[in-house]
């Protein structure tokens, strides 16, 4: 089984960019059977459930118009409250 794995910030420029088209076109290019957009969130606006929801949705976007097995992986990168702050 071959996989591509995309590392991007969630701030990144590119983001959209590269989740509607640059990844999906590797995909299919390298002949991968699975490919995974791993989006690492830093802040509260990353993880804001209108941008998850709206990557989610140009990701499986880009899944049926391709053809090809292809998901987002969130990472929450945020720095946690302290014990003593909670």
């Amino acid at each position: 089984m071959k996989v591509l794995l995309e590392m991007k910030l969630a701030k990144s420029s590119s983001f959209r960019k590269n989740l509607k088209g640059q990844t999906p076109i590797y995909l299919v290019a390298e002949k991968c059977d699975r490919g995974y957009f791993i989006v690492i969130q830093f802040t509260s606006k990353d993880a804001d459930p209108a941008f998850v929801k709206e990557a989610e949705d140009l990701a499986a976007l880009a899944a049926a118009k391709k053809g090809i097995h292809f998901k987002i992986v969130w990472i929450d990168a945020r720095k946690p409250p302290t014990a003593s702050k909670v």
